[in-house]
């Protein structure tokens, strides 16, 4: 199985247990090397992953446009009328 070759906390159904939740999973999987112990871990695990994963809001295009953007930079209210009073109309 793919809990033998990895380690627990490198797979990426480990990504929603905390650390210490998943040094114990290691552990019972290092102590105990039965195969029907080791599915019913993984499968737990994995439903689990699948319902937290579900859970999350969806990632749309829009949000994608603009994360790590930038804000503008915005014009100082003030200094915007007083360049007004300054510049007469002709």
């Amino acid at each position: 199985m793919i809990l033998k070759k990895k380690k627990f906390s490198e797979l990426e159904i480990s990504k929603f247990v905390q650390p210490t939740v998943a040094q114990y999973i290691e552990k019972w999987i290092s102590i105990n090397n039965q195969d029907e112990f080791t599915k019913r871990i993984y499968f737990t695990i994995r439903e689990i992953n699948t319902m937290v994963k579900n859970a999350e809001p969806s990632s749309t295009t829009a949000t994608n446009f603009f994360n790590g953007r930038k804000g503008d930079k915005v014009p100082r209210f003030d200094k915007m009328l007083a360049t007004a009073k300054q510049n007469t109309r002709t």
